[in-house]
């Protein structure tokens, strides 16, 4: 998968996955009758480090933003890990690979849809307990699920543009900080109570 993540799918060869895990090209087409097929396994096997994120995260100690927040944090460690090998943030790879192959190869794009609603069970499992609990300011978990990952995804994007870790970390908090529920003693300014004139 490294390969993929750092170069995309399109320009790494057979050859150079063959190189790379010293193998002749004969041992590679014993075990994937493609580079395409070779893919779907490596998806596959990101993809269980997704479910570890999420079986690591839940803890009944936690109230819903406090289980949200341990899985963005070993997503931003993850790309702290990588950006500490090569000085690249390289982003999500299971994203880089959507947007290189979603609209030509159905396969991946079929396999990563799977992916991405796997996630947002997930996080609607978790929205759903914390509206049931009081302890976040969503009206639809389902809707708010797939916002989420759009959340992820696009400071993933963002984080790759700037090379730089921390935007992904600060999305993290505006995101929690934006599910938090209002605080009844919050005084309300003079602003928000004023009538609204034309």
């Amino acid at each position: 998968m490294r390969l993929f993540h750092e170069r995309g799918y399109t320009a790494v060869s057979v050859a150079d996955i063959c190189d790379e895990a010293h193998l002749k090209k004969g041992s590679f087409y014993h075990f994937f009758p493609s580079k395409l097929e070779l893919v779907l396994e490596a998806l596959d096997h990101y993809a269980s480090s997704y479910d570890k994120v999420v079986a690591q995260s839940h803890d009944a100690n936690l109230c819903a933003r406090g289980q949200l927040r341990n899985m963005f944090e070993a997503l931003r460690d993850n790309l702290w890990k990588r950006f500490e090998c090569d000085g690249r943030a390289r982003g999500c790879p299971i994203g880089n690979l959507a947007l290189e192959l979603a609209d030509r190869e159905e396969p991946i794009r079929h396999k990563i849809e799977g992916i991405f609603a796997r996630l947002q069970v997930a996080f609607e499992t978790v929205l759903a307990r914390g509206i049931e609990r009081g302890e976040v300011s969503v009206d639809d978990p389902h809707a708010a699920a797939e916002a989420l990952i759009a959340m992820v995804q696009g400071a993933m994007v963002l984080t790759k543009t700037a090379n730089d870790p921390q935007v992904f970390a600060r999305l993290v908090e505006v995101t929690l900080d934006a599910l938090a529920p209002p605080c009844p003693n919050l005084p309300v300014s003079a602003e928000s109570t004023a009538p609204i004139t034309a």
